[in-house]
């Protein structure tokens, strides 16, 4: 009898068990709550947060001006709209961000990240400011994105996870919206409109865009990375970097990567200002430059160059559970859709489509847009498995156990079934390049651009019409990087790089520089373009010929080799000559000898006005360098001074008497040269150096690309990270 009751028990439990499997398979999207599972599970029910977060918004905007500014103050403010009100950080230069910034109480301004000479943040940089945040939930987004107050419960579910996450999504476009935003939504009328309405209005009006950057990046905030390896300099909002961060973070599999595009509905009010750019005004010339960039960096670095990601890669989807207003959200596994619009409820658009296409198109193209929620037949289970099996079940119930066992080893995937075509296109998307003006263009029609020196001399120079001059080869580019960082912690902002090779122009384009190409293409060795080789020579040639060309436009011009370390802008100084003088540097080392002697004109470090005697001393210059197999330095002396320095009058001028144009050398003291006082043996250099008031120090005096970076590391005297490729700042 006992034997028989068992039995039974036994037949029932099996029975019991078989219904409940075969009613799940049936289920539209198999989710488990954590009511019944505790929080072992990340793919379920995302209870709401039980304490007050800690959110902080960072984004890189435009300048606040014009209508594009009055969108991005919309957009600010419906940030601060969330609750518990986030720290909103504006990343750039512009004064209108730090005049914002002041009236709101929430809102800071900060330019202490790297920029692209032309305004735009640098993408690593804005990652790794994020980065600095150790706690709560920090948010990269775009500047132009609308955010409805309940992102707060989304983010505060998420927070609750006892895992590492990151979310993005994809934004939706709205045309015509009717509604603007003071301390709530208001219609035309002046009438309040609740979030709710908001919200319904935008998912009946927002489109997607197939092939748009995920625009919002979010996670919680610890030291755990969002991936593997270093993030290449791209430049923010000239595309691939989005693609590229998301493939990267799928890849190394630190966090858990969530698609967040249904359950956060961000969007933006379509762009209602014609372009004003053109290849006229350089600004076209600068955007698909930058854009060609990023592209490369892309195709070089990470698992980019195999595949590009797309949100569709993303195996975990957040949506809501329940009616609007949200209360509870999901974590569900993503279902394999051969394209995006299956797995959006909403009309959606390519990029690139015509206006005239989209309106209507839901009826006119019969377009069927697939439920969020598929069947299992449809579903990737093996990821599921795969991810449990790694998870630890300490701490909770044998009940838990049996159920988490069972799920495991008998929930099999059945046979996928062909996806009914939806309207997308399913072939391998060709490489697209994304502007912020939600429009694309093919990489094959970008036409290789170079940036010419008469463009970005104009665009460069500052109201005294000088610019600051570097010329330099691939061999010294860490050299070079320094030398930037360094004028950009003085805030000088009117240099420019001359590119003696390709390899050197394509480096100095993707980190955001101002360079263009000289007028000879030279393979620059690595090592072995040091004083004294027929490299050298031929670079320092160089020099004076892009000199040359610049006074010949009508702008002065502050030479400095990228071997020269700043400690503070001298150029008011050195313009207090007046025209008529060059202005340089001595290469005497002797503190008892005259600083005008023969050969100690460095020609490494000068200022120069562009008047008729100072161009016409610089053709001689040319000429004579050009005749000779030295380098270019003992032509400057030769011409200015005269042969053993006949012109040199007293101990720091020389006067050449055709022209009357006279030669400066500036006091070693303060314009130290690399073998004076010998400074850079000293413990302390950066001390030694501004105790004696050092406006510069030259890295000269040694021999060898090599000792040369040594020597100038030894010092402290460096600014430049080249694993990060970003300019080393405090992280206070």
């Amino acid at each position: 009898m006992d034997y028989r009751i068992l039995w039974l028990l036994w037949a029932s439990g099996v029975s019991f068990l078989g219904t409940a499997f075969y009613a799940s398979t049936m289920m539209p999207e198999i989710w488990v709550s954590p009511e019944n599972l505790g929080e072992l599970l990340s793919i379920g029910t995302v209870s709401t947060a039980r304490e007050e977060l800690v959110m902080t918004v960072l984004t890189a905007p435009a300048p606040f001006l014009g209508e594009v500014g009055d969108r991005q103050k919309t957009a600010v403010r419906s940030w601060l709209r969330l609750r518990p009100c986030p720290n909103v950080v504006l990343l750039g230069q512009h004064p209108s961000l730090t005049e914002f910034a002041a009236g709101n109480l929430h809102v800071t301004a900060e330019a202490d990240i790297d920029f692209s000479f032309s305004g735009k943040a640098m993408f690593h940089g804005m990652v790794q400011r994020a980065l600095r945040v150790q706690s709560g939930v920090v948010v990269i987004i775009d500047p132009g994105l609308i955010l409805l107050p309940h992102v707060s419960t989304v983010l505060g579910s998420l927070y609750e996870l006892d895992e590492d996450w990151l979310l993005t999504g994809l934004p939706r476009t709205v045309q015509n919206f009717p509604y603007s935003l003071g301390n709530d939504w208001l219609q035309s009328d002046g009438v309040v409109v609740e979030d709710a309405k908001v919200e319904a209005y935008v998912e009946a009006n927002g489109i997607f865009f197939i092939g748009g950057v995920a625009q919002v990046w979010a996670w919680n905030a610890n030291q755990r990375p969002l991936h593997a390896g270093v993030i290449p300099p791209f430049i923010y909002n000239r595309g691939q970097h989005d693609s590229w961060l998301l493939g990267e973070a799928l890849a190394s599999n630190y966090r858990r990567v969530i698609d967040g595009t249904e359950a956060l509905n961000a969007f933006r009010v379509l762009d209602t200002v014609a372009s004003t750019t053109s290849p006229e005004d350089g600004n076209e010339i600068i955007r698909l430059t930058e854009m060609r960039g990023n592209i490369q960096l892309a195709s070089n670095y990470g698992s980019f160059r195999v595949r590009p990601s797309k949100l569709t890669d993303i195996p975990f989807r957040l949506v809501a559970c329940g009616p609007v207003p949200y209360k509870k959200f999901c974590l569900v596994i993503r279902s394999h859709h051969s394209c995006l619009c299956a797995a959006l409820k909403a009309p959606t658009y390519f990029r690139d489509e015509p206006a005239s296409r989209r309106q209507g198109s839901q009826q006119t193209r019969g377009w069927e847009f697939a439920d969020v929620f598929q069947t299992t037949e449809l579903k990737s289970t093996e990821i599921w498995r795969s991810d449990l099996s790694n998870r630890s079940l300490r701490g909770t119930s044998w009940t838990q156990k049996i159920v988490m066992f069972l799920i495991h080893n008998f929930l099999r995937r059945k046979p996928k079934e062909e996806v009914e075509d939806c309207g997308c296109n399913t072939k391998p998307p060709s490489r697209q390049v994304l502007s912020e003006k939600s429009t694309s263009v093919d990489f094959e029609k970008i036409k290789p651009m170079s940036y010419t020196l008469e463009f970005l001399v104009k665009k460069r120079a500052n109201a005294d019409k000088v610019v600051t001059l570097a010329v330099v080869g691939n061999s010294y580019r860490d050299m070079l990087m320094n030398w930037v960082c360094r004028l950009k912690h003085l805030s000088v902002s009117n240099f420019l790089v001359s590119a003696i090779d390709d390899d050197i122009y394509r480096f100095a384009v993707q980190q955001g520089l101002p360079v263009f190409k000289s007028n000879s293409d030279m393979n620059v060795s690595r090592d072995e373009c040091h004083f004294g080789t027929e490299c050298f020579q031929k670079v320092t040639k160089m020099k004076s010929r892009t000199v040359l060309r610049i006074l010949q436009l009508g702008y002065h011009v502050l030479f400095s080799d990228v071997d020269v370390h700043w400690f503070q802008d001298p150029l008011k100084e050195l313009m207090a000559f007046g025209p008529g003088h060059l202005v340089a540097q001595t290469d005497e080392w002797n503190e008892t000898e005259p600083w005008n002697q023969p050969r100690r004109l460095n020609s490494g470090f000068y200022f120069a006005w562009s008047d008729n005697r100072t161009i016409e001393a610089f053709s001689k210059i040319v000429q004579h360098a050009a005749a000779s197999e030295r380098s270019e330095q003992p032509s400057f002396y030769d011409v200015l001074c005269g042969d053993e320095g006949i012109y040199a009058v007293g101990n720091d001028l020389c006067v050449e008497p055709e022209l009357n144009f006279t030669v400066h050398f500036l006091d070693p003291a303060k314009y130290p040269n690399g073998a004076f006082r010998r400074l850079w043996e000293r413990k302390n250099v950066r001390k030694v150096c501004e105790a004696q008031g050092c406006r510069v120090l030259h890295n000269n005096w040694v021999s060898g690309r090599k000792k040369k970076l040594e020597r100038q590391f030894k010092s402290g005297l460096w600014e430049y990270d080249s694993k990060t490729r970003l300019c080393l700042r405090s992280l206070g």
